[in-house]
């Protein structure tokens, strides 16, 4: 009895160490390891190490010759055996999809499958080939020169003149010329890019239009041609630093989302975007400057909503200009307050300082310095007799930079400023006197001394960093082909 058991328990053991081996004889597609993953000049996959390492490099040579002279991409696989449930066609079909043997817009790909436990071999070739490598030419190189090395064990020989033979039928000039005809001739730039260009080319040519019809609106909006520089420099100064904020945030979402802004697809909306800020700057430069044009406020407001009604077709093209023209609507609301008639007053007629800039003779010289430093405005009523004139003041532009001076009472005292009296060095502290000034009489207020701080010498450090490189081997790729299930096998 227990010898019974003895043999029992041997046998399960034998059992199962026989299914271990052949199950790790066996092969699935994902454990095929893919020769490409070690180079692009790599086409051998040679797990089980059936084949010796010159055959390898001897079969790399040829497949790299193959795809250099006959551009096809030829992937040997040579494997103890694959799973049981699937026959040599269904394994190497789809090994070859999976791997996508051949390129992608010519399927000019082959595989040999060679499952040395199994006694099969198996052809697959991509469906742009199958003219050049018919399945009968195949099954002959198949019958003819590798079965009878297969036969004698002689598996690298045998694979070797076979990729021999294949290479000199796709090298002979009938079969280069047919292969040349499956590669797609590559398309220039324009015509890879001709939809982008052409969309490109309709931008600019649509801005440039724009800006046509934009000088047309300036020129119908100028009023007063020996003032359109008054405040250029100002305006030039706003413009750069909208050209500098778009450039900036352009850039910034661009690196943000990976987007190449020159690149053809999206030079359109590159050019429209740089398009749009210029015209934007172009758009709100007139509109100040129209302000400059005007010295009554009725007449100013008269121009800037005639200017603005012209160049509303163009916000669109700019909507950066959104921005001025809310901010421009909301002063407008503000100074048609001064176009009605202060309470008690409704009789009166208000006087058009177009006609009276200076508001002489009913406006004082401190009144008048402080129009001309734009802290207030005045609109002048007047009765139907000479002494009934009321004047009313309001803030003007620049009412916060100025204050009420204590001497003159007008709002012409400047912010305090500072007026060095001792230079700081980098030893020494320095000192200097904090004061303000009155634009009008002159008052000058001393505000006390402050401490200016020493000057502090900058040091650059350069730090340097050794950066080292390390090698690592660059993975190829097949080039996305495709099987139709082409092809031919047999066993020895």
């Amino acid at each position: 009895m227990m010898m019974l058991r003895i043999k029992i328990l041997s046998i399960i053991i034998l059992s199962f160490v026989s299914f271990t081996t052949i199950s790790a004889r066996q092969h699935s597609i994902s454990s095929i390891p893919d020769p490409k993953k070690q180079g692009q000049d790599y086409f051998v996959s040679n797990p089980d190490g059936i084949l010796s390492s010159s055959e390898v490099a001897e079969l790399n040579q040829i497949a790299k010759q193959i795809e250099a002279t006959g551009k096809v991409e030829f992937a040997i696989v040579v494997i103890n055996d694959f799973t049981q449930e699937d026959d040599d066609f269904t394994f190497a079909y789809a090994l070859f999809n999976a791997w996508g043997i051949g390129k992608k817009d010519a399927d000019n790909g082959l595989l040999l499958l060679v499952a040395k436990d199994r006694r099969r071999y198996r052809f697959i070739t991509g469906s742009g080939i199958e003219g050049l490598l018919p399945d009968i030419k195949l099954k002959q190189i198949g019958e003819r020169v590798l079965v009878p090395a297969f036969k004698e064990g002689n598996y690298g020989e045998g694979i070797v003149n076979a990729a021999s033979v294949i290479e000199k039928t796709l090298g002979s000039p009938d079969g280069i010329a047919e292969l040349n005809t499956l590669i797609p001739r590559e398309k220039t730039f324009i015509e890879k890019n001709s939809d982008h260009l052409l969309a490109t080319l309709a931008t600019i040519l649509a801005y440039f239009g724009l800006f046509k019809l934009f000088k047309r609106f300036k020129t119908d909006a100028q009023t007063s041609p020996k003032k359109k520089n008054d405040g250029l420099e100002k305006n030039v100064m706003i413009g750069c630093g909208i050209i500098f904020f778009g450039i900036f945030f352009g850039v910034f979402a661009a690196s943000l989302f990976q987007i190449n802004i020159i690149e053809p697809k999206n030079l359109p909306w590159t050019i429209a975007a740089v398009a749009s800020l210029f015209l934007t700057i172009q758009i709100n430069t007139r509109r100040r400057a129209i302000k400059k044009e005007h010295t009554d406020v009725s007449s100013y407001l008269a121009a800037v909503k005639s200017y603005l009604a012209k160049t509303a077709l163009l916000v669109p093209f700019a909507p950066l200009t959104i921005i001025g023209i809310l901010k421009q609507y909301f002063k407008n609301r503000s100074l048609s307050k001064q176009l009605v008639a202060p309470e008690g007053f409704q009789h009166y007629q208000r006087i058009d300082r177009s006609l009276n800039k200076d508001g002489k003779p009913f406006l004082n010289s401190g009144q008048i310095k402080e129009e001309r430093l734009e802290v207030r405005t005045y609109q002048i009523w007047k009765g139907s007799k000479a002494d009934e004139v009321q004047i009313v003041a309001w803030p003007g532009e620049k009412s916060a930079d100025f204050s009420e001076c204590e001497k003159c009472h007008f709002s012409t005292m400047t912010q305090p400023k500072l007026k060095t009296i001792t230079q700081a060095t980098y030893s020494s502290a320095g000192q200097a006197e904090r004061y303000q000034s009155c634009e009008f009489c002159n008052n000058r207020v001393s505000l006390g001394l402050v401490v200016l701080a020493k000057l502090v010498r900058t040091t650059s450090s350069g730090s340097s960093s050794s950066s080292s490189s390390s090698s690592s081997s660059s993975s190829g790729s097949w080039g996305g082909g495709r099987s139709s299930g082409g092809g031919a096998g047999g066993s020895w």
